[in-house]
Parts: C-alpha cells; structure tokens; sequence
C-alpha cells in the first residue's frame, strides 16, 4: 500500500510539473518537501513572472483541503536560499503564539534547484534574496581567511571580494554567504585585522534591522583595498567623487 501511495504521488507530481512547465508563465518549477512544525507535505514550488507558488500534491486528501499558496513579488519579505533548503518569509504576522513573527514557509528542494532559483529571482527580489552559499567570484581580487564573529559561536573561513559581490565562504552548515554590491548598505573597519560588513538581511533579533557581520581577518588587509571596497559599495547607492584632471 505505502508503495502504491507513493507511486500515486510521483505520477501526480509529474503531471502537475508537466502542466506548470507548459504554462506561459512558469519559468521555474520543483518537487520539494513542505516542513511544517508538525509533520511535512510533497509538492510542487513554482515560480512565475509574478512571483513564488506551492501547490501541496496529494491524492488522498480533498482539493479543499490542500495547501495552495501565491506570493506576488511584493508580498515576499524575504527570500532566503541555502544548499538543499528555500524559506520565504511574509508580510503577515503567524498566530498569537509567536507574538507577531512574520509567517515563514520552509522548502526542502534539491540543491542545484535552490541555486538555480537564486540566480533567477536575484535581480527581482534585491536585496531581499537572502544567498546561504558561496557563489564563484570571477575575476577574484583580493582573498583574506577570516573568523566570522557570532553571539555564541564564531565560524572559520575566507572572504573573497570580487568586482560585483563579496562572498564569505565557510565549510560550517549555513554560515557561507554571498552578496553583491546591492546587498550591502557598507562596509566598514576599525584597523587592518577587521572587516565590518552590513547588510540588508533581516537580523531577527531585532525587528527590521541591518544585518552586521563582523570579520576578523587572519592577515591584514591594506588601506588601499579597503578604500576601493568601501568606494565600490558606495558607488553602487550613487556616490559621485571628484576626477582628478
């Protein structure tokens, strides 16, 4: 029986990605996993040119019983991307238990499908596209191994700035990050061993917040690259300097 449920789903599945992928509008569909806080479902995790969509697959259940969701581009808040895993997170507060936290939706979706979304939604959804991972840097300017700072724990491994993004790559389950320049609101430090880097992701700690992260750099870094890292970031938010004649 558990053999010919799960057949049941896979045949479903395929014919619900077949319909989605024949669609105009469907640029990017996925089987994917929906965790719940008790339990999980299977589905189908759709995006479109108006933005994200999950439709839950299975035949057991009544149609009006199925999770069936729409997020439009601008009724995601934040979309956060890592190797296996996609969390998007609404505008709409969750129950009275959870004084007021903003819904969440968590996926489980093959990892080459993860980054292939993040590619597509990252000039849509800037800078609300959160990137758990390291991306290529190409060309590569400068790399310097760091210690990442946290509350409790911090995580080892290297930044790597690029003409367009800064990645932070680390081997510690959800620490890598990439950002591109758009991402950042800037950078700062406080001498040759340290790096400062603030970003648009949300610090849910504290409501609405940029997002520091504070790097310790295992070499120093000269004032020359950190003045063409900060004037690069700033340049992107129309900075205008002064051309020697």
């Amino acid at each position: 029986m558990a053999f010919r449920s799960q057949k049941a789903i896979g045949c479903v599945m395929f014919i619900l990605l077949c319909s989605l992928a024949g669609h105009a509008q469907s640029r990017w569909t996925a089987e994917v996993r929906h965790d719940h806080w008790r339990g999980e479902c299977k589905g189908v995790l759709s995006m479109t040119e108006q933005g994200l969509s999950f439709t839950e697959v299975q035949p057991k259940k009544k149609a009006a019983d199925l999770h069936q969701w729409t997020w439009p581009d601008d009724e995601i808040q934040e979309l956060i991307v890592a190797p296996g895993e996609v969390t998007l997170f609404t505008y709409v507060d969750s129950s009275w238990t959870k004084l007021g936290v903003d819904r969440g939706y968590r996926f489980s979706v093959p990892a080459s499908r993860a980054e292939e979304l993040s590619t597509m939604l990252r000039e849509r959804l800037q800078p609300r596209l959160i990137v758990r991972f390291a991306e290529p840097v190409d060309p590569l300017l400068w790399e310097v191994p760091v210690k990442r700072i946290g509350a409790i724990k911090g995580s080892q491994g290297r930044l790597l700035v690029g003409d367009n993004r800064i990645v932070f790559e680390s081997a510690e389950n959800g620490s890598s990050r990439t950002w591109s320049y758009d991402d950042i609101e800037n950078v700062s430090t406080t001498g040759p061993f340290q790096l400062t880097i603030a970003t648009y992701e949300r610090d849910r700690s504290q409501y609405g917040s940029i997002h520091a992260f504070t790097f310790q750099l295992k070499r120093p870094v000269d004032e020359r690259r950190y003045d063409d890292l900060w004037l690069a970031v700033n340049q992107r938010k129309g900075l205008k300097t002064l051309q020697s004649p």
